[in-house]
């Protein structure tokens, strides 16, 4: 009997209608709106090709043909492999590096309030400021990029493992402390899943600023990379040819980017619950 009702509550159940089905595409697309729309105003700008700009911001189609030429040829693809080598080499060195130091300088207040002044003092410092440095050190070669990369990137990171070690509660480590937990319990089972968030929230600004660190050190001097493509054409006046690379920077950066948020999700598929 609960079987045929429960087929016939099914049976009954409204139709998804036209409207339903575009809000939902909406709903599921919405990010794209503005880069559509983006992309439409600035193919009028150059369709109007008003004098201050002629120079300054080439037209989407001779942009997407460059880009075209570019993924033909082969060359583009040459350029994203050094770079995404460079930014996914100095992450590494970034992310453990300040995990271990993070890890050490957040369970300890001492530690926190001896280093913690250092880490934004060596943070304001412009880190574009010290790349010819880095250059000097370790040469033209893929190295210099990847130390860029990796200075650029850490104290993000470092600064979203410090605060969220501290953001496990006084009540919870006194109760951890009752049931006679031992420290590493009390750091597996509150402390480090309390600071997830605030680790992941550091991890998505390095991985950003691990691209930044790499393009620039491109720009500085290199034999290859994105960065580099862009500063050769910048120098010939080829504007389709240094919007490409922009572009496909953009789209790296954005699966950086979904990528990390997915990774965090499911490491914290526990807060949903």
């Amino acid at each position: 009997m609960s079987a045929q009702s429960d087929d016939a509550f099914l049976d009954n159940e409204p139709p998804v209608t036209f409207g339903r089905r575009v809000l939902d595409l909406l709903d599921r697309y919405i990010g794209a709106i503005p880069l559509i729309v983006g992309f439409g105003l600035w193919e009028l700008i150059a369709w109007l090709d008003l004098q201050s700009l002629r120079y300054v911001i080439p037209a989407p189609s001779d942009v997407m043909l460059s880009l075209w030429d570019d993924i033909k040829s082969g060359e583009l693809f040459e350029h994203v492999q050094i770079t995404l080598s460079e930014v996914f080499l100095g992450l590494i060195i970034a992310v453990v590096s300040a995990l271990v130091i993070g890890l050490i300088i957040g369970r300890s207040h001492f530690l926190e309030r001896m280093f913690y002044p250092i880490i934004v003092f060596f943070q304001a410092i412009p880190k574009v400021a010290l790349a010819p440095l880095w250059l000097i050190a370790f040469g033209f070669g893929i190295a210099s990029k990847v130390a860029i990369s990796a200075m650029v990137c850490f104290f993000p990171m470092l600064v979203g493992v410090i605060v969220g070690m501290s953001a496990m509660r006084r009540e919870e480590a006194e109760l951890m402390k009752t049931l006679r937990a031992t420290q590493w319990q009390i750091f597996t089972k509150v402390q480090l899943p309390r600071a997830l968030p605030s680790i992941f929230g550091g991890l998505e600004v390095a991985v950003l600023f691990a691209l930044i660190g790499a393009v620039v050190g491109e720009f500085v001097g290199a034999r290859g990379g994105l960065g580099y493509l862009i500063s050769f054409r910048s120098s010939r006046l080829d504007l389709p040819g240094v919007f490409g690379p922009l572009i496909v920077l953009s789209i790296i950066g954005l699966i950086l980017d979904l990528g990390t948020k997915g990774l965090g999700k499911r490491l914290m598929s526990w807060q949903g619950e």
